[in-house]
């Protein structure tokens, strides 16, 4: 999902998820060792069966026949396409975009990040009669998805994604044990909501990055929890403990049954997110991202080191009433350089408003680019009317102005 000019590389270990501390650091030192011996490493190919067999499983996850979607790889590997198709559902490959293309010469910004918005936009002039469209970056496993509503396109963001996915997963659960519904810290907390009323164990207090989250599928395999869900605000989705990272087949499927359970009530997965909110509350959620250059990459710890040395008393107009700060030794021991930078993160939580129970703001800079992120969080109360519901949005966009003006961005 980053620019063409970036690069890197994906490590995973027996298990099947991303190295966590204080292996990713052991790792780096033995490549530093072995940096000059280039004659012992082992290369081998992965049978064509392994993606056939990931494709049939993901196909399997839940009944989405009849939904019709369109959908775009971003001139990456996705195979979306090809799961939906299995699973009964009408899908239209975007020709344009199904094509290998490092530059993304099709995308507008050139980024194929299916988070921003406006990357969907050219597939759905080509949607035709599909009521979704759907888009993954290029190692699919970001699920972008538009819905159409009122005659319209409207897209979903990170969190409705993860809230849609976690309500309909769990509408379907079947098995005996308790369901397990993982996400990070700067998930929308309308996760934790849904998936508790539905009798879910929810652990939602994650470092970001999705390797945590299947660190505790692998650490809280019990016989009395399964794993159900896995979800986080930048599109990343999992439902299967058979696959260890997150992966937008599993995103596209149950948005797609999401969108079969709506269209049976004559209804859209918008018309879904409105009642979670009636029941649940109105949790609104928003983001800030503040980038520097690569010289000034300090910047962004300045930011953090600030607040840490004298909290604000307001932000916006709410007064600050606490903070949490992940780097504090009461939350553990460092394992490792990696965990200590992961950890370098601080929540302001502020006071309730009128029509909800508080805010939150949690700050971290970003572990691949440099750029200080913010995530924004009101939470609004339950059975709030249209007009209330404005004035919850209204709350959201004048705190993440102030938060804005806060990081600089």
């Amino acid at each position: 999902h980053n620019p063409p000019d970036d690069n890197g590389l994906k490590i995973y270990d027996r298990h099947g998820g991303q190295l966590v501390a204080p292996h990713d650091d052991e790792l780096l030192a033995c490549l530093d060792e072995a940096q000059h011996d280039t004659g012992h490493g082992e290369v081998r190919e992965m049978p064509l069966s392994v993606g056939d067999g990931w494709c049939a499983h993901a196909a399997s996850l839940c009944d989405v026949r009849g939904v019709r979607v369109h959908y775009t790889p971003l001139h990456g590997t996705g195979r979306i396409h090809d799961v939906l198709r299995q699973a009964g559902a009408t899908c239209t490959l975007d020709t344009p975009q199904s094509k290998p293309d490092g530059a993304f010469s099709s995308i507008p910004g050139g980024c194929a990040n299916p988070e921003v918005a406006g990357v969907l936009a050219p597939a759905a002039e080509r949607a035709g009669n599909a009521v979704l469209v759907m888009g993954t970056d290029p190692d699919a496993d970001r699920i972008g998805c538009l819905v159409r509503h009122d005659s319209r396109w409207v897209p979903l963001t990170g969190q409705e994604i993860a809230v849609l996915v976690v309500h309909t997963a769990l509408l379907g659960w079947q098995r005996p044990e308790r369901p397990l519904v993982v996400c990070t810290a700067v998930t929308s907390s309308l996760v934790s909501r849904v998936a508790r009323a539905a009798g879910a164990e929810v652990v939602d207090d994650l470092l970001v990055g999705f390797k945590y989250i299947a660190e505790v599928i692998r650490r809280l395999e019990r016989v009395d929890v399964a794993f159900c869900a896995g979800v986080e605000e930048s599109h990343g989705v999992l439902t299967s403990a058979a696959v260890r990272d997150k992966d937008a087949a599993h995103g596209a499927m149950w948005l797609a049954a999401a969108t079969r359970a709506a269209t049976e009530r004559g209804e859209t997965v918008m018309d879904t997110l409105s009642a979670l909110y009636q029941v649940h509350g109105y949790v609104r959620n928003a983001s800030v991202r503040a980038r520097t250059e690569h010289a000034h990459a300090g910047a962004t710890q300045g930011v953090l080191d600030r607040l840490r040395a004298a909290v604000p008393t307001l932000l916006g107009s709410r007064a600050v009433v606490g903070m949490r700060d992940r780097a504090n030794a009461v939350h553990g021991p460092f394992l490792s350089p990696s965990d200590r930078a992961a950890r370098n993160v601080v929540e302001l939580v502020l006071e309730g408003g009128q029509l909800d129970d508080g805010a939150t703001v949690t700050l971290r800079p970003s572990g691949t680019e440099p750029m200080l992120k913010a995530y924004v969080e009101v939470a609004g109360r339950c059975a709030l009317d249209r007009g209330q519901r404005d004035q919850v949005d209204q709350e959201l966009a004048g705190l993440t102005a102030s938060v804005a003006a806060l990081i600089g961005a």
